[in-house]
């Protein structure tokens, strides 16, 4: 990570519309408020106090009833990103209050992920209309790389909230590269293979975009960025929930156990449950770490993905009744 100069930009009669049908029905549902909450976030912020990082001016960007608001002119699009971190390997996450002007297919929010400069970012948008987009900026010029209308939940009404996370890390081809993906309210949406990783790391922020014949307020409740950890050795808190939903803790304990000098790193890897151990050997490769493991008369396996400074993801016993549990690790 490496800080970053503000920036605040607005652009006239710049339009990113995505030649898709408009979705025929809308789920009205609501999402709770996660990404400031996220126990393994690097970076967060629930805009409940003003930030001069995200340049507010008080017009155009502005905070409101403890949201960040962007407002931009219409026919136009407008963005900010934060002042401070910069990410390559991460998980970002973004909380919008359901896009304004429902209906509308030119007026849309989203999240700014992978900003070398102002002329050159990435941005996963959601309109009115119920649809998506995953565009680039690049020298200046807007390019789609993927779009949807039929989306599975697409949030709106009276405190309707859509939920956007973006998850980046390195391929396990080619280091240099990211593979990325996109989960809107929990569906996973879209992969997109070889975004070239920014040195010094890509900034984040907020865009907004307003239809031709009106100015449109979009708000953002919280976002937060959990760098992506690639070294598993440590020790760590567990908090899980077995595939019934009851909840469970402990430590787990992770030693690195043998070098094969071919980019697998073996480990030991140890559960403490409240006095139940597993005992299991697990191979890391890229940002997910794949487990087999013995509580001395069953076996299971694990795999769970980087996130922040733990680790997340599934684990579940041998048996054909056996039903997964999923399993948070938080460095201690």
């Amino acid at each position: 990570m490496a800080r970053d100069g503000a920036r605040t930009t607005a652009v006239k009669n710049v339009r990113l519309t995505v030649s898709v049908a408009l979705l025929a029905n809308l789920v009205v549902a609501s999402v709770a408020q996660a990404c400031a909450s996220d126990p393994l976030a690097s970076f967060r912020d629930d805009f409940k106090e003003p930030n001069p990082l995200w340049g507010a001016n008080g017009s155009t960007v502005a905070y409101a009833d403890g949201q960040l608001a962007l407002k931009p002119s219409a026919g136009s699009t407008l963005w900010t990103t934060i002042r401070s971190y910069r990410f390559n390997n991460a998980v970002i996450c973004l909380d919008i209050k359901a896009p304004a002007a429902r209906g509308s297919s030119g007026t849309g929010a989203g999240l700014v992920f992978g900003k070398a400069d102002n002329q050159n970012f990435y941005v996963v948008a959601l309109y009115g209309s119920g649809r998506y987009a995953l565009v680039q900026l690049i020298n200046n010029s807007w390019r789609i790389l993927d779009g949807s209308s039929n989306l599975k939940t697409f949030n709106v009404g009276l405190g309707a909230v859509n939920e956007i996370k973006v998850w980046q890390r390195p391929t396990l081809r080619n280091s240099s590269i990211l593979d990325t993906h996109i989960v809107i309210n929990g569906d996973d949406i879209a992969y997109q293979a070889g975004l070239p990783i920014i040195p010094g790391g890509g900034a984040i922020g907020v865009f907004a975009e307003s239809a031709a014949d009106s100015p449109a307020e979009q708000r953002f409740l919280d976002i937060s960025a959990s760098v992506v950890s690639l070294d598993p050795e440590g020790t760590y808190a567990l908090t899980g929930a077995d595939g019934s939903g009851q909840s469970y803790s402990g430590t787990v304990y992770v030693w690195k156990y043998i070098y094969k000098g071919d980019g697998v790193e073996s480990y030991s890897v140890n559960w403490d449950i409240g006095g139940k151990k597993l005992n299991g050997i697990g191979i890391q490769r890229g940002n997910e770490l794949s487990v087999s493991y013995t509580d001395g008369s069953t076996m299971g396996a694990a795999v769970l993905d980087s996130v922040g400074t733990g680790w997340s993801g599934k684990r579940v016993n041998a048996g054909s009744a056996a039903r997964a549990a999923t399993e948070t690790w938080v460095r201690k």
